[in-house]
């Protein structure tokens, strides 16, 4: 009964060598306007893809402005749900997270299959020019760019700011000297009120993003562990109904990111004080009246409510939202 056992296995992984074998065509889909080998690709498009053949024992993929994509060995007749189940059945990808650290290596390849042996999108780690090459036995992928890496940003994300999130007001600060703990100011002009989802992420596209296993989230300056992509939201609002949300928030980075990392994550109901540069800049007077200065550390002659500045009084130094 084992011999029995063990020709099947072995053929079981011949046929699954001859079967990547005689794949000749990729196929590929994705967000709308990126360039795929000179073609530019419809919305997830899986009807109408872009076909890549097999060329010199690989198959070649040039893209410009990428940031997701979809490789498959079949297309699909159809956009109904069996058009998705073909194409989401076939299709190949990393079976790691793309990261600068692996750019240039050879990374297996995963998929096709079902379940937990599907190929995933491929998902670069910063949008740009990418060259992606896949073995003909569909083994390895080894993806490329002359794009450089950008500054990494991390934004605020909820219900609320949809539209606006990857902008300045929602942009944490990085603290300085310290390359993964962040900070983020929520006054009264980016307060966060009542609200379902609320995330942190990780340059302005959906690659990479963290969220509260638990709803509500606290706000009194207790740390949380967010999950990186929680598939499962849990019931209720991070933020609930009658609460609004001012303080300081403060995001620690882990240094692997990916499936299984962890944001730590920081509501305080105060302000903090989390950079001391602009405060350092101040002559102190224990005899002078008290002094307000913007985070620039330039003296102000005038505050406005609700405003965050940096309020010298004596000898004493702190961040402050001047009332109404």
């Amino acid at each position: 009964m084992k011999k029995i056992y063990t020709l099947a296995a072995v053929a079981m992984s011949t046929c699954f060598v001859q079967n990547a074998q005689e794949v000749r065509t990729l196929y590929v889909a994705g967000t709308a306007g990126q360039i795929v080998n000179y073609e530019q690709l419809g919305n997830w498009d899986i009807v109408h893809p872009v076909e890549v053949p097999l060329k010199d024992g690989k198959f070649t993929i040039e893209c410009e402005g990428l940031s997701a994509i979809g490789v498959s060995t079949k297309k699909a007749m159809t956009t109904e749900q069996d058009g998705w189940d073909i194409w989401s059945e076939n299709r190949i990808g990393p079976s790691q997270t793309l990261s600068a650290a692996n750019l240039g290596q050879p990374i297996p390849v995963k998929g096709p299959g079902t379940g937990d042996q599907k190929g995933p999108d491929i998902l670069t780690p910063w949008v740009g020019d990418y060259v992606i090459e896949i073995t003909a036995d569909l083994k390895t992928m080894t993806v490329t760019t002359t794009t450089p890496e950008p500054e990494i940003k991390y934004y605020l994300y909820f219900d609320g700011n949809w539209n606006n999130f990857a902008v300045d007001k929602w942009a944490f600060e990085k603290e300085p000297g310290m390359d993964n703990v962040y900070w983020l100011d929520c006054t009264d002009d980016n307060k966060i009120g009542p609200t379902s989802n609320i995330n942190v992420m990780r340059d302005s596209n959906w690659n990479n993003w963290w969220t509260s296993p638990v709803r509500p989230i606290n706000l009194q300056g207790e740390t949380m562990n967010w999950v990186y992509k929680l598939t499962n939201n849990p019931e209720g609002n991070s933020i609930p109904e009658g609460t609004v949300y001012t303080g300081t928030i403060k995001i620690v980075v882990p240094k692997e990111i990916g499936s299984g990392s962890i944001l730590q994550v920081t509501f305080y109901p105060d302000f903090m004080d989390h950079d001391s540069s602009a405060v350092k800049e101040i002559e102190i007077d224990n005899n002078a009246e008290t002094e307000y200065f913007n985070l620039q550390g330039i003296r102000v002659k005038s505050v406005e409510p609700g405003k965050l500045y940096i309020k010298k009084d004596g000898s004493k130094v702190s961040k402050v939202i001047v009332s109404k």
